[in-house]
């Protein structure tokens, strides 16, 4: 029976809908599969797909400038030939400027490479962009002249295409470079050609500029690069308590989806650092429609972090350090919420705001650093010492706790970065830990002598021995005090000499241990004189008297009596000089 013609063009119209959704779905799922690969695989599968034009222009601006800035200017120059307009605009406003200054020497590789790939990319660019940016590339390498045969008979000595405008190139290394793109310039459009020549000559490079960075701005703006004030607003702190209020309040709101045809970047999820709860929270997201916002709003997030710390949006290294700072900041948060509850997690992730969770993580590391402040900087600044005197690795950890942008120390290797970004809540107790153990030897010190005391004794030491007050820490007066109270009952940090601190170590060593280890006995009576000194009981003592005795163990443990040199107890003990009861 004959279909009515209505209905046949509907299930037509169904058909093709169903169609498209299919294409689309299967152009979504090979993207995100490439997002995942090496960025010179990436680049070489996409090129010998035959979709490859679609698959460019289904990615992130940000996933193409990434991809591009990782496999190098001649083998990402096929991709920019298959982006769209407004990818290859994302790409020029990052590559061009170094923060607001505009990139001479980057904007004429750039397009120079671009002509040499193919020239009719190149008059394709010269169409796309602003008249505005060929005249500032050209101002900022030539100077413009033009001849007027009735006023000077004598044409000028310099580059002409069409014997009206003349050209004097600044630098002579460029000069082949910039001949071929007045070329390509003056081929395509020779009016056009002259009117940017017309600007050239009578515009300053404020002018250009000034233009240019206004738009720019905006562009960069809505991909999460704001200026530097607004920028700053992601380090406002926000408690648990106020993150709950404002939760139940139902003021947190996730931001609107744009409308982009686009993907959201996925290098915001395949860069993220192993190991977090909020990878493991991403893992619990199931609808798409919720993965999309995150990676969006993550993406801009980390975006805004870059601009906060003062790092240009075009350092791809940069952006992968403000990634996993991002994603140590929300899991800390959401421990701070949850605990290691990753269902939870995940829950929170899908309706929470990314900005709100990285500033709750941000809020508990500045909690520790505010103790770190009040607890130890406090009574080290009261005594006169440095940060120094707290010796390794505690002050190593202070001092990248009490940066403006605090960085947890790591130790490690040779060669490798001594400081990281916090990524878990973890960290943070590590930390804590650290600061209650110098709060704790810092209530001992007074207790043993005042504030002005110590502050007299250092400055006189800096003055008469620079060298050895650098050797000087809380470790070296506790263990000289406390030898000295071992050997006389007279619990007083002085100097001891070489006999006196082998007749103390033989006392505290357990008999016939080997290595040789402080005996029990012993370490209860250090317990029990630092308690006296920062009145409170001995128990809590536990970890000074574990760090001092693993200190002697670690040091001297394998040495005899007869091993005992002053370089290996000059760290640990206020030695008389040489000569002096040796």
């Amino acid at each position: 029976m004959p279909e009515r013609k209505g209905k046949k063009k509907k299930r037509v119209a169904s058909v093709a809908g169903e169609q498209h959704a299919a294409s689309t779905g299967a152009l979504v799922a090979r993207v995100q599969e490439l997002a995942g690969l090496p960025a010179k695989r990436r680049v070489a599968q996409i090129l010998a797909d035959p979709q490859a034009s679609e698959l460019v222009q289904a990615m992130a601006e940000e996933e193409l400038y990434l991809t591009f800035k990782e496999v190098g200017d001649h083998e990402g120059v096929p991709l920019l030939e298959l982006a769209s307009p407004e990818q290859r605009q994302y790409v020029t406003d990052l590559d061009f400027w170094q923060k607001d200054e505009f990139n001479r020497e980057r904007a004429l590789d750039w397009v120079a490479l671009l002509q040499e790939a193919d020239p009719a990319a190149l008059k394709t660019w010269l169409r796309e962009n602003a008249p505005e940016l060929i005249c500032l590339l050209l101002k900022k390498w030539v100077r413009v002249q033009t001849w007027d045969r009735q006023q000077d008979p004598e044409e000028p000595p310099f580059f002409s295409l069409d014997q009206v405008y003349y050209l004097e190139f600044m630098e002579p290394r460029r000069e082949k470079a910039l001949k071929r793109f007045l070329a390509a310039l003056a081929e395509g459009d020779l009016a056009f050609y002259h009117q940017v020549l017309e600007s050239v000559a009578w515009h300053t490079d404020a002018d250009f500029e000034d233009h240019l960075l206004h738009f720019r701005t905006a562009r960069l703006a809505e991909k999460g690069f704001p200026d530097l004030e607004e920028a700053l607003a992601v380090y406002a702190p926000l408690s648990p308590e106020r993150f709950k209020s404002m939760d139940e309040a139902g003021t947190l709101s996730t931001p609107t989806p744009p409308e982009d045809a686009r993907l959201a970047p996925d290098y915001t999820l395949v860069r993220q650092p192993e190991g977090t709860l909020f990878r493991a929270a991403m893992g619990e997201i199931r609808e798409l429609r919720d993965l999309e916002r995150i990676k969006r709003e993550l993406a801009a997030l980390a975006n805004r972090v870059l601009v906060a710390d003062g790092k240009t949006p075009n350092d791809v290294a940069a952006l992968e350090a403000s990634l996993g700072k991002v994603a140590g900041y929300i899991s800390i948060g959401l421990e701070r919420l949850v605990s290691w509850d990753v269902s939870r997690a995940g829950e929170l992730v899908a309706r929470a705001p990314l900005t709100s969770l990285f500033q709750l993580g941000f809020d508990g590391v500045l909690e520790v650093q505010r103790q770190a402040e009040g607890q130890v900087t406090a009574w080290l600044r009261e005594c006169g010492l440095s940060p120094g005197f707290l010796g390794e690795p505690w002050n190593a950890q202070l001092q990248g706790l009490l940066r403006k942008r605090p960085k947890r120390h790591r130790g490690g290797r040779a060669g490798e970065p001594l400081y990281e970004e916090f990524a878990s809540l973890g960290h943070l107790r590590e930390l804590e830990r650290t600061v209650e153990m110098a709060h704790l030897v810092g209530s001992v010190l007074l207790g043993l002598m005042p504030e002005a005391s110590w502050a007299a004794g250092w400055r006189s030491l800096e003055r008469r021995d620079p060298e050895r007050s650098l050797l000087l820490t809380w470790r070296t007066v506790l263990l000289s005090a406390f030898a000295r109270g071992v050997l006389s009952s007279r619990f007083f940090p002085e100097q001891l000499t070489l006999v006196e601190i082998t007749e103390f170590l033989e006392q505290i060593w357990e008999p016939r241990s080997r290595p040789s280890r402080v005996a029990a006995r012993w370490k209860l009576e250090l317990a029990t004189w630092l308690g006296s000194l920062a009145r409170r009981p001995p128990g809590e003592m536990e970890p000074l008297v574990a760090d001092l005795s693993a200190t002697l163990e670690g040091e001297l443990g394998e040495m005899t009596p007869a091993e005992l040199e002053r370089k290996y107890l000059e760290t640990l003990f206020l030695v008389e000089e040489k000569g002096a009861g040796d």
